[in-house]
C-alpha cells in the first residue's frame, strides 16, 4: 500500500507539472561540465570548445556550426554566469589540448572584477581534477533519472518550489529550461509567457548594479595572463578566437554606460595579439536581436552559427565546409 500510495503521488506530481509544460532535462551542474571537459582534453586540431557564460551557451547551434565552418561539433564549456578566464586558464594549462577555442567577452564579466564568480568556475574546474571512474558513472547514472524525471529539475527542487510558494506563486517553464546531454541550451521565447515581465524585473536589477573596474595594474597583469594563454594554445596548434556576442535594450544600454567600446573592447582587440569579433562591425551578427537583451533563442542561435561560420571561413580562421566532391 505505501509503495502505490507513492507510485500514485509521483505519477500525479509528474502529470501535473508536464501539463503545465515541464520537460524532463540534464541538470547543468559540475559534473555535467567535468564530462564536457573530459572530451575537450581529447580534442584534435579540427576541435573546438566554447568558453563564456549563458549568452554563449545559447548562441551556438551545435551541428550547424561544425557544418559551417569545418570544425567538429564543439564542446560546451560555457558556465551561467561564467567569466571566461578560469576556464581558459585550464585549456591553456592542459598539455593534451589540441583544439582551438571560441571564447566569449561578455564586458560585464570580462572587464570588471568578478572573484566570486571566477572561484564558482574554478570549482568547476576542480572537480574536472578529481573525474575518476566512479564519478563518471556516478553522473550518467544521474543524468538517466534525470532525463526520465521533471521532479529533478531544479526549479521544482523542494528548496525551489518552498520558495516560489513563500511568493504566492508557482514555478513556470523558463525559455532556456532544457539543456542537453552535451551542456547545449535552446531557448523558445514563445514557451516563455512572462518575458516582458522579466525583462521588467532585470532591468531594474541592473539600474541598481554597479561594476568593480580592474586597477590598472591588475588589468595590465590580467592581459599579459592572457596573451601568455593565446600562445600556450597557439604553440600546440590551436587558436583562440574572441568574440563579442550581441545584445540589445537594457542590456545594451547598461554595457554602453559602464563598458563604452572605445575604452574596453577596442583596446583590448588591439592589444591581445589573436583574432577579436565584435557583432557591431558585421551586419549579419549586429541584426540579431535577443528577445531579452543577452540571450538567443534556437532560431537566432541557428543564425548567429551560421552567420559567425561565414565570418570565420571569410577570415580564414577555420578548415571551412567541405566541398561538395568530399562529402
Amino acid at each position: 500500500m505505501a509503495l502505490l500510495l507513492i507510485m500514485g503521488s509521483v505519477l500525479i506530481w509528474e502529470t501535473g507539472w508536464r501539463a503545465i509544460g515541464f520537460e524532463p532535462s540534464v541538470t547543468d551542474d559540475a559534473g555535467l561540465w567535468a564530462l564536457a571537459r573530459e572530451r575537450a582534453a581529447g580534442l584534435g586540431p579540427e576541435g573546438v570548445v566554447l568558453v563564456g557564460s549563458s549568452r554563449m551557451q545559447m548562441a551556438i547551434h551545435r551541428e550547424l556550426f561544425a557544418e559551417v565552418t569545418g570544425w567538429e561539433p564543439p564542446v560546451q564549456l560555457a558556465v551561467v554566469r561564467g567569466p571566461s578566464f578560469p576556464v581558459l586558464r585550464s585549456l591553456a594549462e592542459d598539455s593534451g589540448f589540441r583544439g582551438s577555442v571560441l571564447c566569449e567577452v561578455n564586458p560585464v564579466l570580462f572587464f570588471a572584477r568578478t572573484p566570486w564568480m571566477e572561484r564558482a568556475i574554478e570549482e568547476y574546474v576542480a572537480v574536472y581534477a578529481e573525474f575518476g571512474l566512479a564519478k563518471r558513472v556516478e553522473q550518467r547514472l544521474r543524468m538517466q533519472v534525470q532525463q526520465l524525471l521533471v521532479a529533478r529539475l531544479p526549479a521544482l527542487s523542494p528548496s525551489s518550489f518552498a520558495k516560489k510558494l513563500r511568493q504566492r506563486d508557482i514555478p513556470v517553464p523558463g525559455y532556456n529550461d532544457l539543456i542537453t546531454p552535451d551542456r547545449f541550451r535552446y531557448g523558445d521565447y514563445g514557451e516563455f509567457s512572462n518575458l516582458e515581465t522579466g525583462n521588467r524585473v532585470n532591468a531594474l536589477e541592473l539600474d541598481r548594479a554597479r561594476p568593480k573596474y580592474f586597477e590598472p595594474g591588475e588589468w595590465a597583469t590580467r592581459m599579459a595572463e592572457l596573451a601568455g594563454w593565446v600562445e600556450t594554445i597557439r604553440s600546440r596548434g590551436g587558436q583562440v578566437i574572441f568574440v563579442r556576442l550581441p545584445s540589445t535594450i537594457f542590456v545594451r544600454d547598461f554595457e554602453q554606460q559602464w563598458f563604452p567600446r572605445v575604452n574596453f573592447w577596442d583596446p583590448f582587440a588591439a592589444e591581445i595579439g589573436a583574432p577579436a569579433i565584435h557583432f557591431e562591425d558585421h551586419a549579419q551578427l549586429a541584426g540579431l536581436t535577443p528577445a531579452d537583451g543577452e540571450h538567443l533563442d534556437v532560431e537566432g542561435a541557428m543564425g548567429f552559427s551560421r552567420a559567425l561560420g561565414d565570418i570565420l571561413v571569410r577570415l580564414d580562421l577555420v578548415p571551412g565546409p567541405a566541398a561538395p566532391a568530399r562529402r
